[in-house]
């Protein structure tokens, strides 16, 4: 599936979460052909658990087997050490017991899909580990194994360093990893312009999962429709309790990061900037091939060369508001497979990433 659901399981809403409705939307977004779904790594290893047993659990069992089995694919997250202590109780036997209590808690008597290995990105976190760490031999030997035994299916990175993926496929790991997700986005294409990860998707054909293609939201008609006209009458930036952490995120990060290093220079007005030079464009490319502004920005990241596939965050809503949001953005994102950008097009949007 060129599309995955990442879901978001944290926040201040999570105590009012309905697992047997966010079950009820994975099997709907199953049979509307969206059948690859994510736990995003939470801060909290209490969170992935309940994620694993309430949510995945639920869906296992209340899913028909032959359904389940011939479309769902489902993801857990493994954080790797950050330090040396982190390092030193990260081993083999932690990985094994890691993913069997996972399949527990899933009551999974097949092998898990996918094991996510997620790396602090190098280039953006405070770390010291810009060379490969040491136990990734090992890490990677007992995920072999786990294969061989039939526990697991496959591997994939998120922000796994390029110097870690080649020290691996320099070990006879290459054909291991399906692919490496990375945060890119219309406004965000650092780690596309690190030439390292396209030589990785060239090489050892390790395509690109973006990340983060929505900016948290930000780039969707929902923002457009309940937000955006509204910031602009007022004449002011979104403050931080009116945004969703991952859209807050994005506001200080991503967009900051972009108006600084945009041509102009000129960093003052970085909401007004952003409406202006991205939003203004999308919505002239949204009435042009008449899809949806979400479309268009999905659209721009499956033609770029080695992104094999996006990644778009979800809370699952538990049903439609009024305006019938849910079932409209799901559409949206089969409507990206309907339709090519011309290359003038995809080069305009280029040009706003700066």
């Amino acid at each position: 599936c060129r599309i995955s659901l990442a879901l978001d399981l944290e926040g201040p809403e999570q105590q009012d979460m309905d697992a047997t409705s966010m079950v009820e939307q994975m099997q709907s977004m199953l049979e509307d052909g969206l059948t690859s779904f994510q736990i995003i790594s939470p801060t909290s290893s209490s969170v992935q658990s309940w994620g694993e047993e309430e949510v995945y659990g639920r869906f296992l069992k209340e899913t028909p087997g032959t359904v389940r089995r011939r479309h769902a694919h489902l993801t857990i997250p493994m954080l790797l050490p950050q330090n040396q202590e982190d390092d030193a109780n990260f081993d083999p036997k932690t990985i094994r017991s890691t993913i069997t209590d996972s399949l527990l808690r899933m009551g999974s008597f097949d092998a898990l899909d996918c094991l996510q290995l997620i790396q602090t990105d190098p280039g953006r976190a405070p770390s010291s580990h810009h060379s490969p760490l040491h136990y990734h031999l090992e890490v990677l030997d007992t995920l072999k194994d786990l294969q061989r035994e039939g526990l697991l299916i496959s591997v994939a990175g998120k922000n796994l360093s390029p110097a870690l993926v080649r020290s691996a496929a320099s070990c006879g790991f290459e054909s291991l990893l399906d692919f490496n997700q990375l945060d890119l986005n219309l406004i965000d294409t650092a780690h596309y312009h690190n030439f390292e990860h396209l030589l990785l998707a060239s090489e050892y054909d390790i395509p690109i999962q973006a990340s983060s293609p929505l900016l948290g939201g930000l780039l969707t008609d929902e923002w457009a429709l309940d937000k955006r006209n509204y910031y602009k009458q007022q004449q002011r930036t979104p403050r931080n309790h009116e945004l969703s952490n991952n859209a807050k995120r994005h506001l200080k990060g991503s967009i900051a990061e972009w108006a600084s290093s945009s041509k102009s220079g000129d960093t003052a007005n970085q909401w007004t900037r952003f409406n202006k030079e991205v939003w203004d464009v999308l919505e002239e490319l949204s009435q042009k091939y008449d899809v949806s502004v979400t479309s268009i920005a999905l659209r721009w990241l499956l033609q770029l060369k080695h992104v094999e596939s996006v990644v778009v965050s979800t809370r699952l809503e538990s049903q439609d508001d009024e305006c019938g949001r849910r079932r409209s953005r799901k559409q949206q994102y089969r409507n990206a497979f309907r339709f090519l950008l011309d290359d003038e097009d995809v080069e305009r949007l280029w040009a706003i990433s700066g």
